[in-house]
């Protein structure tokens, strides 16, 4: 008869843990936002042909910037505007 009021103690117990956690990972999970980085628009100065390198401020007017590097592995140009 012990096992089932130890029983009646630990369910309890178990879902103020598992609510707990789940509150937890709702607390800290952002939700996500898609914004286009424009190779014609979001750098500045504006991207120009043969650029390889760049910076881009607040995109989209999220306030999120962006430094954008490239290097190319064999032949290739990038052209601006895109496309």
């Amino acid at each position: 008869m012990s096992g089932i009021n130890n029983m009646s103690l630990i369910v309890p117990a178990i879902k103020q843990i598992f609510t707990l956690l789940v509150s937890l990972i709702l607390a800290f999970t952002e939700a996500t936002q898609t914004y286009t980085l424009d190779l014609g628009s979001s750098f500045s100065p504006s991207w120009a042909a043969g650029d390889t390198s760049g910076t881009a401020h607040n995109i989209g007017g999220s306030g999120i910037n962006c430094t954008l590097g490239m290097v190319f592995t064999g032949t290739g140009s990038l052209n601006a505007p895109y496309p």
